[in-house]
């Protein structure tokens, strides 16, 4: 009854050039909707500001940015992108889930941040396994562990239980081996080192 009164006029100004400021904004958006999306679940308003703050993050991504900042801004884009995937996955929302994912390994992977990206490449094999699709899971299981000198070990440890999870369909020995990669990864892991 009320919603035509908020549609906007002007679109969100873009910056010419972006600064540190809005990569800090990107952040806190992760934060906030991460924060939000694990208090309700990923349907109603959390899912609303989280499309909204990645349509803007998405946006800085085509805008001028120097050098020096561009990782950062590549990493907090994936960072807020795995997190919005995330809460598309908690509200069924699965094809939104599956293009965020995409962005978000995208440009983690451009950032070089490979923690990031094994961490998004874990979501995206729960939801694929999720789905019923476990070929598509163990791809992305395996993805994720392209680089595994990178990565610590619970984040191994979490990759190779989605593994496992992808090989319960049919080859049990596979997933038990899985299961035992998984198990000796987290033995490895060092609790003071949080997982990207």
């Amino acid at each position: 009854m009320f919603s035509h009164l908020l549609a906007p006029t002007e679109p969100a100004q873009l910056p010419s050039v972006v600064r540190l400021q809005n990569i800090e904004q990107i952040l806190d958006a992760a934060n906030v909707v991460s924060g939000w999306d694990n208090a309700y679940g990923g349907g109603g308003i959390v899912r609303q500001v989280a499309t909204a703050q990645l349509k803007w993050a998405s946006a800085l991504l085509e805008c001028r940015c120097p050098e020096k900042i561009r990782h950062q801004l590549l990493a907090a884009a994936a960072r807020l992108g795995m997190v919005v995937g995330a809460t598309d996955f908690d509200a069924y929302a699965h094809d939104d889930a599956r293009r965020v994912f995409a962005l978000a390994a995208a440009c983690a992977e451009e950032a070089g941040e490979w923690r990031l990206r094994a961490k998004v490449y874990s979501f995206r094999a729960r939801q694929a396994v999720w789905l019923g699709d476990a070929d598509t899971g163990l791809t992305h299981a395996e993805l994720g562990l392209a680089r595994p000198e990178r990565l610590t070990a619970t984040e191994l440890a979490m990759l190779h239980t989605a593994r496992a999870f992808a090989k319960l369909g049919g080859d049990v020995e596979a997933a038990l081996r899985a299961v035992g990669e998984a198990d000796e990864a987290f033995s490895r892991r060092v609790p003071t080192i949080r997982p990207g």
